[in-house]
């Protein structure tokens, strides 16, 4: 359900041509579209970093990591699409 989700999230963030074809086909599909960047950014060590601090700790950092990504994204007019586990995707 997670991943119908995040396909949900994803396809109705991209041009209209790739949200009507994409759920229906396994083929490839391309299209020129201008001024598009799609970052993913993953905490480098995060794993050793949670063995060591609280899990509230953990839950503070994430948050005001994840709440200085998303008033960039704001600010620049990025979409955030999604964050999974130390994961942040727009």
């Amino acid at each position: 359900e997670v991943e119908d989700d995040s396909k949900v999230v994803i396809l109705s963030s991209t041009p209209g041509g790739m949200a009507d074809f994409a759920p229906t086909s396994h083929a490839l599909y391309a299209e020129n579209v201008r001024d598009v960047c799609i970052v993913f950014t993953d905490i480098v060590g995060f794993s050793s970093i949670a063995m060591d601090i609280s899990p509230r700790s953990v839950m503070d950092m994430l948050q005001d990591l994840f709440s200085r990504f998303d008033e960039l994204c704001d600010v620049h007019g990025v979409l955030k699409l999604e964050t999974i586990g130390d994961a942040y995707i727009c």
